[in-house]
C-alpha cells in the first residue's frame, strides 16, 4: 500500500509539474502496472490485492454507502462510509486468503483512520522539510504505537473473527 500511495503521489506531483490535471483512475492503474512489471507475482499477494481492492471499493461503493450513512454526523459518516466501502471490496479476498471474516473490522477502521491521516500528514511534512523530522518523529512513534494498540485491542475482543471455510471460486 505504501508503494501504491507513493507512486500515485509521484504521478500527481508530476502532473502538476507538466501542468496537467491528475487523473486518479489512470494513476491508480499505472501504479499497479509499475508494481506488477517489477514483480508479476504480486498479483497473488494478499497485501497487494487488499490494498488495491480497498481503494477500488472506496471509489466504487462510497457514493451508494454514503446515502445509507447520511444520518451520521459529518466526519464520522465519512469514516464509516470509507470503512464499509473498503470492507465490502476486500471481503472476498479476506475470505479466500484467510478463511475468516472480521466481525469488528469497522470498529478498527473507525479507531484507526483518523490516526492514519495525521500520520500521513506528519510523514509528508517530515519528507518535505527534513529538519522537522526531529519534531515529528516522536509524535509519529506515539501515534503509530496507538494505532497498533487499538488494532490489537479490537482483535482481542471475543469473537473478533468468524471462520468461514474455503468457498469455491464461483462463490467468491
Amino acid at each position: 500500500s505504501a508503494m501504491r500511495a507513493g507512486i500515485i503521489g509521484m504521478l500527481a506531483l508530476f502532473s502538476c509539474v507538466i501542468s496537467r490535471r491528475a487523473d486518479f483512475a489512470t494513476s491508480f492503474a499505472l501504479s499497479a502496472a509499475v508494481l506488477l512489471a517489477f514483480n508479476p507475482y504480486l498479483i497473488f499477494n494478499a497485501g497487494f490485492l487488499l490494498s488495491y481492492s480497498a481503494v477500488i471499493g472506496i471509489c466504487v461503493f462510497s457514493e451508494g454507502i454514503g446515502r445509507l450513512t447520511a444520518f451520521l454526523p459529518g466526519i464520522f459518516r465519512d469514516i464509516v462510509t470509507m470503512s464499509l466501502s473498503a470492507e465490502a471490496a476486500t471481503l472476498p479476498i479476506r475470505i479466500s486468503y484467510f478463511n475468516t471474516v472480521n466481525i469488528y473490522g469497522i470498529v478498527s477502521n473507525i479507531l484507526v483512520i483518523p490516526f492514519i491521516e495525521i500520520l500521513y500528514a506528519l510523514g509528508l511534512v517530515s519528507v518535505l522539510i527534513p529538519p522537522l523530522f526531529y519534531v515529528t518523529a516522536p509524535i509519529i512513534n506515539i501515534l503509530s504505537e496507538s494505532v497498533l494498540l487499538s488494532i490489537h485491542a479490537v482483535a482481542a475482543l471475543p469473537m473478533s473473527a468468524a471462520a468461514v471455510g474455503k468457498p469455491s471460486f464461483y462463490a467468491l
